[in-house]
């Protein structure tokens, strides 16, 4: 295949300039998003005919943790404390996102 110049076209595009496929984009999730909010990431989708890349969309959604219960911003977990450790004092161990 040759480009319009008469060039031999990118094996890998075909003399279109883009190429289709997954990649990587990175995003900043706010803390706190809630779950139906649409969030927009500049330049992260499609290239366009201009060769500048259209915006992202992202539809955020809750994953289901059994551990977790969600009020307002903040996610609570609720666990027990052996009492001799809340009356003396000492340390406990929770688990938290990625545990």
């Amino acid at each position: 295949m040759r480009t319009r110049e008469g060039h031999m076209a990118c094996p890998t595009c075909h003399g279109s300039g883009t190429i289709s496929g997954p990649r990587k984009v990175d995003v900043r999730i706010p803390a706190g998003i809630q779950a139906g909010k649409k969030l927009r990431v500049p330049g992260g989708g499609h290239r366009g005919m201009n060769g500048r890349g259209g915006d992202l969309f992202l539809l955020i959604q809750d994953q289901p943790d059994s551990r977790l219960t969600r009020q307002g911003d903040n996610l609570e977990v609720n666990f027990e404390v052996p009492f001799t450790t809340a009356a003396l004092g000492g340390e406990v161990k929770v688990e938290g996102l990625g545990s």
